[in-house]
């Protein structure tokens, strides 16, 4: 399991923290295929109920992640029809083929499987190697849809303060890379840490909003029942 959004100043961003705890609500049954998933340097403070889990398989073209299965999301070298549960996040964006990947994840999961991820909407470009595209709610579901999923749910990940909040975060992170030790950044890091508690509190107001400004999404998605 991966999740974007640490910097160099230390703390979190909104998003990241958001969707921590989304992966903490997230039911991982049976064979679990952790698609872009990480066994060292895992980021995250995610905790998900495990007690359903058999066992966890992490998939990656990264070498250095450890993963238990090196190949492309768009090639998942599994049988069809072979996991209970896929897990993707903040995977999709940096994919130059994330349609094959989403239709490979429909192929591996058994009918009835679940897939559960994550795509950022409004959040700074952040390659890993590469950042590709950010996809909007009806594209998401019509993606989803056509490569066989059913009961596909978009659940906004904060409101517009998230998003401001998130930008300057990543804004002064990169900033303090270059000039970690000058007087103006490091000011600035501290006005920041003191002004997160307001944003935070703003956010909480902006739900209605959320459906057009948001830091990203979360996905939850059925892959169909055989007929009987």
């Amino acid at each position: 399991m991966r999740t974007d959004g640490r910097s160099a100043i230390g703390y979190l961003t909104h998003r990241r923290e958001l969707l921590d705890r989304a992966i903490s609500r997230f039911r991982l049954e049976g064979l679990v295929a952790d698609i872009g998933g990480e066994k060292v340097a895992r980021r995250g403070t995610f905790a998900p109920d495990l007690s359903y889990l058999q066992r966890m398989l992490t998939i990656n073209i990264d070498a250095a992640s450890r993963p238990e299965l090196r190949c492309s999301a768009s090639r998942l070298a599994l049988v069809s029809d072979s996991v209970d549960t896929v897990l993707c996040t903040e995977v999709l964006e940096h994919l130059d083929d994330p349609e094959a990947a989403v239709a490979e994840c429909c192929r591996i999961l058994k009918p009835g499987g679940r897939f559960y991820g994550s795509m950022p909407f409004l959040f700074a470009i952040h390659g890993d190697p590469h950042d590709y595209q950010r996809w909007t709610p009806t594209r998401l579901h019509d993606v989803f849809s056509r490569s066989g999923f059913a009961s596909v749910q978009i659940e906004p990940l904060g409101g517009v303060w998230s998003v401001v909040w998130d930008l300057f975060h990543v804004a002064l992170s990169e900033r303090g890379c270059q000039r970690p030790r000058s007087l103006r950044n490091r000011g600035l890091r501290v006005i920041l840490r003191c002004l997160r508690p307001v944003f935070l509190f703003l956010d909480g107001g902006a739900v209605a909003t959320r459906r057009l400004v948001t830091t990203g999404y979360v996905i939850s998605a059925l892959k169909p029942s055989e007929a009987p």
